[in-house]
Parts: C-alpha cells; sequence; structure tokens
C-alpha cells in the first residue's frame, strides 16, 4: 500500500501530539498502514435497511 509522504507527515504530528514521543518517518509510515488496512477491514458502510433494523433494536432495547 503506497501512501503519500505528506499524509505520513501529518501522522507524525498527531502521533507527537497525543503521544509527546517522535517517531521516525519508516516507523510512522508502518504504522499508518497498519491503521489503514486495520480500518479497512473493520470498517464499512451499512445500507438503509440495516440502519433501520439497527434502529429498531436500539429503539426497543431502550424501552425495555
Amino acid at each position: 500500500m503506497l501512501v503519500d509522504n505528506k499524509y505520513i507527515e501529518e501522522f507524525q504530528k498527531i502521533y507527537e501530539k497525543n503521544y509527546h514521543q517522535k517517531i521516525s518517518f519508516k516507523e510512522a509510515q508502518e504504522q499508518l498502514i497498519k491503521l489503514m488496512r486495520l480500518m479497512e477491514i473493520i470498517y464499512h458502510p451499512i445500507t438503509k435497511k440495516e440502519l433501520a433494523i439497527a434502529k429498531a433494536k436500539q429503539k426497543e432495547l431502550l424501552s425495555k
């Protein structure tokens, strides 16, 4: 997976801001690719039908 250098540099900034620790460009690249792969695996949009089912289930659970 190829990632533009500007996104890797932005990831470095975010990492440093959140963890108060600098990481190398290579480490940032590896972590960013892992994060992107994880998101690719776990995230998928739901259909309107799936959303309606989820809302109905939530409403049912909250009414108990």
